[in-house]
Formats: C-alpha cells, structure tokens, sequence
C-alpha cells in the first residue's frame, strides 16, 4: 500500500475478518460486529449497519476502530458510518429462512431482532468486563424464575 493511500475494501473486509475486530475493547467489538464494509469511496472506508440508533451508537466509539486500522495498515483509515438498508434486509431473510424477494414486513419478528440489537440490558452484558456479571448460577434463576438449588 502507498504512503497515505487508503486500503481497499477487499483488505479492509480480509484483515477484518483475520482479527482486527477481535482487538477492539468490549464495548466497540459488541457494537461492530454487526456492520460490513462496503466500500472506499472519496478518502474514507464506508461502514455500514443495520439502522440509524446502531450508527449512531457506533459513531460513540469510531475513532477506536480507525486507530485500530491505522495501527494494522500504517496510516490513516477515517470512516463514514452508514445505514445498511439492502444489508440489513439480506440479513433478515437469511435468518428467517425465506427467499431473496421477501419483504421485510412479511419477516416474523424483523423488527424484534433489530430492536434486541440495542437493548440496553444486551449492551450492558456484552460491554461489561468479563466477570463482573451475575453468576451462571443467578442467570438460570432468572431464566428459570422459582427454580431452587439443591
């Protein structure tokens, strides 16, 4: 890569996959993980994710990713978040199981996954440092309310 040329899409995706993701704090791999590169389009790495209050909570911790990048290629990376409309629909016809012309509204429970993307008590979870949740035993006993140890 030239001095000061920016990567292309395919090296951004390829060494995101090898593991730059995996070097970002809790918080911004579990805000992250669900976007996709789409492109470099005028001196910046377009990111896209699944709808607006995610971008918007991604953009929190951005500066993070693009240190993370210049560290891996060298210079500067800057970013441009975005919403994925086409992404985030493949996405959901994927998880359903139904064909590629399906249309969001007909996905059961579409919205639902989108909106457990950013529940607050998920963030919390997966940004918290490891260990300093509720143990394995209290989580079953709030999955399974009533339930005794013996």
């Amino acid at each position: 890569m030239a001095a000061g040329a920016l990567p292309s899409r395919d090296a951004l995706v390829q060494a995101w996959g090898d593991g730059l993701l995996t070097k970002l704090s809790n918080r911004a791999r579990a805000r992250f993980r669900v976007g996709r590169f789409l492109a470099v389009d005028e001196g910046t790495a377009v990111f896209a994710l699944p709808n607006e209050t995610h971008r918007s909570y991604c953009e929190e911790v951005r500066h993070e990713v693009e240190q993370v990048l210049a560290g891996h290629f060298g210079a500067p990376v800057p970013m441009r978040l975005v919403v994925d409309e086409e992404g985030g629909e493949a996405d959901r016809r994927r998880r359903s199981g139904g064909p590629a012309q399906a249309e969001a509204a007909e996905v059961p429970g579409a919205a639902d996954d989108e909106a457990a993307l950013l529940d607050p008590e998920v963030l919390a979870a997966e940004t918290d440092p490891a260990g300093s949740g509720p143990s394995a035993e209290e989580r079953l006993k709030q999955i399974f309310p009533g339930a005794q140890e013996l």
